[in-house]
């Protein structure tokens, strides 16, 4: 499975953007588990995306095991790029996975970006304080990354609780008529502008606001003095960040394994059907 676009090597630092990605999501988790052969994020939200594995430096068949496991609880997914060791993807297979989707990861020169969409006088794209009321915006999200409505609540108090350091994540929103029908997230690490949850409520679509949200975000890093942003993109944002100017650079194989079985000792799990939503915590 090759990962890396070799002709992007000396344009872009790809080790510095899946660094992006690797801390963005472990800020997300309560304990996450960084330090190890394998980085574990875990919310307890029962969503694919809000549990999983990030990168892999090396693990054993039982450290495998063990780790899933440890999140057969919950619906998780398992993000191997070229930043895990080569045979990681095959060796989580062979545990039982199955490969979901392939992600490609996108990064652009800021000062290539495209010029900002037009304006529209029935929405407007405004930027969140830190410390705004997040009950709205996570409820627009939800059900763009097919979140059920019970589990609301928690995905706030997982929002909430994101160990970011002041300043490192801003958020954006979408108004029509008073009320958030899209989102998205600047996250600064490593020195790169990292975009994430870019979503339109389904009523909404097809109007630019998403490409407008994904611009704000990208000018809000380019406003911080960053030089590049990355994003990693759906089947449905791919068009929008292709027009915008992002390139592929890298992608992820997406592993899932069955969390309705047990793992049993020295056997594997069956692996679940992961369908890579149309719009995503990633764009």
């Amino acid at each position: 499975m090759t990962h890396a676009l070799k002709t992007h090597q000396n344009q872009y630092d790809v080790a510095a953007m899946l660094a992006n990605c690797r801390q963005y999501w472990l800020n997300y988790s309560q304990a996450p588990h960084s330090d190890g052969p394998i980085a574990v994020y875990r919310t307890g939200v029962p969503h694919h995306q809000l549990n999983g594995v990030i990168h892999m430096s090396a693990a054993s068949a039982d450290e495998i095991r063990e780790v899933v496991s440890q999140l057969s609880d919950l619906p998780s997914v398992w993000w191997v790029g070229p930043d895990s060791y080569p045979t990681a993807a095959e060796d989580v297979i062979n545990a039982g996975a199955k490969l979901s989707a392939t992600l490609p990861v996108m990064a652009i020169q800021l000062h290539k970006l495209a010029p900002r969409p037009t304006p529209s006088p029935h929405w407007t794209i405004v930027r969140l304080q830190e410390g705004a009321a997040l009950f709205p915006w996570v409820q627009s999200y939800s059900e763009s990354v097919g979140a059920r409505k019970e589990d609301i609540a928690t995905m706030l108090r997982v929002e909430q609780n994101r160990s970011d350091a002041p300043g490192q994540l801003t958020r954006f929103a979408a108004f029509s008529d008073g009320e958030i029908v899209g989102t998205s997230e600047l996250f600064v690490h490593e020195g790169i502008a990292g975009i994430y949850l870019v979503s339109t409520k389904k009523s909404h679509r097809c109007r630019g606001i998403g490409t407008a949200l994904t611009h704000a975000a990208c000018m809000a890093g380019r406003e911080l003095g960053l030089d590049v942003a990355t994003l990693q993109a759906s089947s449905s944002g791919y068009p929008i960040y292709k027009k915008l100017g992002f390139e592929d650079v890298a992608s992820y194989d997406l592993l899932t394994f069955d969390t309705a079985e047990v793992l049993e000792e020295g056997g594997s799990v069956a692996a679940a059907p992961c369908p890579e939503p149309t719009t995503s915590f990633f764009g």
